[in-house]
């Protein structure tokens, strides 16, 4: 479980390991810390490895729930998930890195009201990306679902009753949701992608995420727990996305989820992306660096040279094209689209 991670000016990661016996300092490249993560959570599902304080049946989803300051967001979350209040199939799990002691208590109080439900307040806080990680080491389900607190399922009823498609044999891997955007509360939200083109772009293509993040937040994702790759610490802007490519590149099918999305109200104040902003095209570059020392480094999204050039363009005009008709089709319709 990690605290805080900095990159040195070799690309090495720094990581400091938190145990419940105590604090140990270990200094390792990321990819051998990723490497003993990924071995430990083979381990695991090979053990059927119970959770903290639980027993029994291994549940069908683990809803995980990286709490930070923001109480209304998580009881949203619970209030959407009221139709599955103690159902086996489903465990919920809050991390909560609250600051605020009442923000952390009412968050408490949230998660007390389901029997199916756990919580756990970090102190210290993990930080954000570690505090996920956390939550995906600890989750039981044989399918893991990050819920960040500034989203919520669409509709928590219809939810109930799309959930057991994943005990299906053949069910996939890497479920992509819709992911409704509102821009401020209140607001129409437009749809951010179509989920079952996302599914048939990705599964043939994840790199395509380099270019255009088609997925959206790692709400918009339901990940067979097995092959739910961590979040890279060493990484901000781009964090999300190269994770979701590992977990494309592992699993075997991609799929559109048959049921409702997720609903997801923008914080331009309290967001990644907001903490990020001053030194936003800075980031990026040093990581789009990074990424092509690696194997993403021979996708045409990366590359430099005129025929990657052109490819971009072709793919630039048809993204405007989408977004015109999404635009005049909101527009016309005055639904959610």
């Amino acid at each position: 479980m990690f605290h805080a991670a900095a990159v040195s000016e070799s690309g090495l990661i720094t990581e400091r390991a938190i145990k419940f016996a105590g604090l140990r300092q270990v200094e390792k490249p990321f990819e051998v810390l990723l490497a003993n993560a990924d071995a430990d959570q083979g381990a695991a599902a090979g053990a059927g490895r119970a959770g903290p304080g639980t027993v029994g049946q291994v549940p069908l989803l683990s809803i995980l729930i990286p709490a930070f300051n923001h109480p209304a967001g998580v009881a949203r979350i619970f209030e959407q998930l009221r139709p599955m209040r103690g159902s086996a199939e489903l465990e919920i799990m809050v991390s909560d890195d609250s600051s605020d002691d009442a923000a952390a208590a009412s968050i408490s109080a949230s998660c007390a009201s389901f029997p199916n439900a756990l919580y756990r307040r970090n102190s210290p806080p993990l930080g954000a990306v570690a505090n996920w990680n956390w939550l995906l080491d600890a989750a039981r389900g044989h399918y893991s679902w990050l819920l960040h607190h500034d989203e919520a399922p669409a509709d928590g009823a219809a939810l109930a009753r799309t959930v057991p498609q994943l005990a299906r044999s053949d069910a996939a891997d890497v479920w992509i949701l819709a992911c409704h955007v509102q821009h401020r509360p209140g607001a129409r939200a437009r749809l951010h992608f179509p989920p079952r083109w996302s599914a048939a772009l990705l599964q043939r293509w994840p790199a395509y995420l380099l270019r255009r993040n088609i997925i959206g937040s790692p709400s918009a994702l339901v990940v067979r727990s097995a092959v739910y790759a961590r979040f890279n610490p060493g990484l901000a802007w781009l964090v999300d996305v190269e994770a979701y490519i590992r977990c494309l590149q592992a699993a075997h099918s991609v799929a559109a989820w048959r049921g409702p999305g997720v609903m997801s109200t923008l914080d331009d104040t309290a967001s990644i992306t907001a903490t990020l902003r001053p030194q936003l095209a800075a980031t990026a570059k040093r990581e789009r660096a990074w990424l092509k020392q690696g194997d993403a480094g021979c996708s045409v999204w990366l590359a430099t040279g005129l025929p990657a050039a052109a490819v971009r363009g072709l793919e630039l005009l048809a993204w405007m094209t989408w977004r015109l008709g999404q635009r005049l089709w909101h527009l016309v319709s005055g639904r959610v689209s």
